[in-house]
């Protein structure tokens, strides 16, 4: 798990059993147990709220993009159209000779 091996934990055990006693080892490691679980949630919090960060930024990024790129096409289009429309006024011109 946090790469410790059965002789850790027994010389970690045979540690707790000696400095805090028999008595009070398994209120503490119910309190140990509680800490780790609230760490974990906070964790696991902290995470979704980085990741739905992440995703706003990735949105509104793309939307961004989108919506430039499509000023910049009809940017194009709009300066495309004018030739298009001289064109065609020069074409009904010759035919009216």
């Amino acid at each position: 798990m946090f790469g410790i091996g059965f002789f850790e934990i027994c010389i970690i055990a045979l540690f707790a059993i000696i400095f805090v006693g028999p008595q009070k080892l398994p209120e503490l490691m119910r309190q140990t147990g509680k800490l780790f679980i609230y760490l974990r949630r906070l964790s696991n919090e902290a995470k979704y709220t980085l990741n739905e960060a992440i995703e706003e930024t990735e949105t509104n990024i793309y939307k961004d993009y989108n919506s430039s790129a499509q000023r910049k096409n009809q940017h194009i289009y709009n300066e495309k159209e004018p030739q298009a429309s001289k064109d065609h006024a020069i074409a009904s011109t010759k035919d009216a000779h």
